[in-house]
């Protein structure tokens, strides 16, 4: 204590006290959304976990209508190699050849390729649901460490598995409303 104390009048010239009150009161507006949780509706959730081997299922299906992408459950690049050669797509590589297949190329082509689009948002879904470790208390209410200022930008940056706004934007309807009341999502 006694360090932080000469550290604080050492800094005391180089701090914009100004910024960092409101700093200050970001972080106690924050503090009190994670004290308050997001409300979620886990009957559905519960019947939805135990519904996904059969969900999965019907998600491999529906990409395998466009092109035979999954084997046994499981996506395999030389066959979305082969789609992109058969329909003659333009389409970026890696520095061994491999096509590119993140999520923010797989998007970024979409518009162009709508078939792509939805194989993105089936892998999205299977990936996101298989690493989902949404962390909810006995009051329903999904909780989750902000991690304030974390990114470069300034911006919060939780974890996609912990909180249900990092999940696949379907299961945001998940979130509900107690009784009588109503929720209000803003970007803050």
């Amino acid at each position: 204590v006694t360090a932080t104390g000469k550290l604080l009048r050492k800094m005391i010239p180089y701090i914009d006290f100004n910024r960092e009150l409101i700093r200050g009161e970001y972080m106690k507006g924050l503090s009190m959304i994670e004290q308050q949780g997001i409300p979620i509706d886990t009957v559905t959730l519960d019947r939805i976990k135990e519904a996904w081997p059969h969900l999965k299922e019907k998600l491999i299906e529906k990409a395998n209508n466009i092109w035979p992408f999954y084997v046994d459950g499981v996506f395999k690049l030389k066959h979305f190699d082969d789609y992109l050669r058969k329909k003659k797509m333009n389409w970026q590589r890696t520095p061994s050849g491999r096509p590119t297949i993140s999520s923010d190329y797989l998007r970024m082509m979409g518009p162009r390729y709508p078939n792509i689009e939805i194989l993105r948002e089936i892998r999205d879904t299977i990936s996101q649901f298989k690493n989902l470790r949404l962390a909810i208390g006995p009051d329903k209410r999904n909780r989750f460490m902000q991690s304030p200022l974390r990114t470069i930008t300034g911006r919060n940056a939780p974890s996609n598995a912990k909180n249900i706004f990092g999940a696949s934007k379907w299961m945001r309807n998940l979130i509900q409303a107690p009784k009588g009341m109503a929720l209000s999502y803003c970007d803050w």
